[in-house]
């Protein structure tokens, strides 16, 4: 089957697009970490034995207002609002790359290391959905932005059908797992 020329262009477009957009989170990463400062504990409150419960001195905070947020977390939060557009961005490139082969996009070292790359930001994401570790950000893109470069530089290939000994559904089932 003949390659569409139009969406394999369309598709490294995309990952070149996901590649800038992931630089980007990462500075947004990286000043978060740098203008950021780790909270104070807060103090505790000696409390009688038998006392109850202290009544709370602090006002409730309306986060809604603009500005209330510090620069830090709010860097911070538009580093992540940037990570998830840059994997989406990165799920268009290999759905592309895919449909303009006809095949499963996993038939060389380009495709795969995009793959491998967009499996560890979509294990970040769900990671910093559990559990508040947004300022390792920058740890996790340095990485994926080194590979994504290699991949894009070193390993690029055009996009091309597979051997014939290679067109089986093991491949899928093979190179996927």
């Amino acid at each position: 089957m003949p390659v569409n020329e139009t969406l394999a262009q369309n598709s490294t477009y995309a990952y070149v697009a996901a590649v800038t957009i992931y630089v980007l989170s990462m500075f947004f990463y990286l000043a978060e970490t740098a203008f950021g400062r780790r909270a104070a504990r807060p103090a505790r409150e000696l409390v009688a034995v038998g006392g109850g419960v202290p009544e709370s001195r602090d006002e409730p905070v309306d986060a809604g207002v603009r500005g209330d947020r510090p620069l830090p977390e709010r860097l911070g939060r538009m580093a992540v609002a940037l990570t998830v557009l840059g994997a989406g961005v990165h799920v268009v490139s290999i759905v592309l790359r895919g449909l303009a082969t006809h095949r499963w996009p996993l038939g060389n070292m380009y495709e795969f290391m995009s793959f491998v790359c967009l499996i560890a930001v979509g294990a970040w994401l769900i990671m910093l959905r559990r559990f508040a570790i947004r300022r390792l950000g920058a740890f996790v893109l340095i990485p994926v932005f080194i590979l994504m470069f290699l991949g894009g530089t070193v390993l690029y290939t055009q996009a091309s059908p597979v051997q014939p000994a290679l067109q089986s559904y093991w491949l899928v089932i093979h190179v996927t797992v």
